[in-house]
């Protein structure tokens, strides 16, 4: 394309569209489009200039040609980029999703447990009121049941004490 320019300056038109023509064809076949196409814009506007129109229309097809690949190209890789940031937002929201359900479901299992301990102590609580109230009933019982054997054994006492008493009279 130097060359090209070189010779177009000096205005050498041939020459430049010969150099021209091989940078265009060296240039598709390194897969370098963007230049290729501004190579072939340029062979079409020194063929336009020259006015041999059937010549600038076809270099001015294929610069076209290419253009609309690289836009068919960038237009691709825009849909799969943004099929790709949207499977990509999915797959986040879809964590995002599975991790708060994770969540939810600890809480659940946080309040079941929770549930079963303060059911488990109350449950505890009441058991030991009830003992309590049990042992005091039979504590109590038991100080009466101790009194009338006191009373019993004194009785006992009186009763052999008096038949001692009356033997020895």
């Amino acid at each position: 394309n130097n060359i090209g320019n070189y010779y177009r300056d000096k205005e050498e038109i041939n020459k430049a569209l010969d150099y021209f023509i091989q940078s265009a064809e060296v240039l598709e076949e390194v897969n370098n489009s963007n230049s290729a196409s501004l190579t072939y814009t340029i062979i079409g506007n020194i063929y336009q200039d020259l006015g041999n129109y059937k010549n600038a229309l076809h270099y001015f097809q294929k610069s076209l040609k290419i253009e609309e690949g690289i836009r068919s190209k960038i237009e691709k890789d825009f849909a799969l980029k943004q099929l790709s940031d949207s499977i990509q937002l999915a797959n986040t929201h879809a964590l995002h999703n599975k991790e708060l359900n994770h969540k939810k479901e600890m809480l659940e299992k946080e309040k079941s447990k929770s549930f079963i301990l303060t059911a488990g102590i109350g449950l505890f609580i009441i058991s030991f009121i009830v003992v309590f109230y049990q042992w005091r009933r039979t504590r109590k019982q038991n100080k009466v049941i101790e009194d009338q054997h006191q009373q019993l054994d004194e009785s006992h006492k009186e009763i052999t004490d008096s038949i001692n008493y009356a033997k020895n009279i």
